[in-house]
């Protein structure tokens, strides 16, 4: 199945849409302390936020 194929057919995210989320929560650093080279990691200035 190709990836536009599971967006139209599949209820749900894409599991990195699902899973990284986290990324830009500042309490999940404080919580896992992440690497700056992992993956997971994002520069504070690159985080998202809503409020």
């Amino acid at each position: 199945m190709t990836g536009d194929q599971r967006l139209i057919t599949d209820p749900h995210s894409p599991s990195e849409q699902r899973a990284w989320v986290v990324r830009n929560l500042d309490k999940w650093y404080d919580a896992f302390q992440p690497k700056a080279d992992g993956k997971l990691y994002l520069k504070s200035e690159d985080r998202v936020r809503i409020w």
